[in-house]
């Protein structure tokens, strides 16, 4: 019965470390572009999936993502 009890703990504590938590992106590119996106290992990589917004004229472009704690790469499209 300990043992049930311990797994069952392990793995909500395990769960609870999964949370989505707001990651907040920022990019201010160098040259004059239109839009921007952020790919990375938390969508596939897609160019499509995370459009970043500019935050008023000439400031940089941003947005926030939900992400699970962890490492996850990514880069400005």
């Amino acid at each position: 019965m300990r043992t049930l009890t311990f797994l069952a703990l392990l793995s909500l504590a395990s769960a609870a470390l999964a949370i989505p938590r707001p990651v907040r992106f920022a990019f201010r590119p160098d040259r004059d572009v239109k839009t921007v996106a952020v790919a990375g290992s938390f969508n596939g990589w897609s160019k499509t999936a995370a459009p970043m917004q500019r935050a008023g004229v000439g400031g940089p472009f941003e947005a926030t993502l939900e992400l699970a704690e962890g490492r996850h790469f990514y880069k400005f499209v």
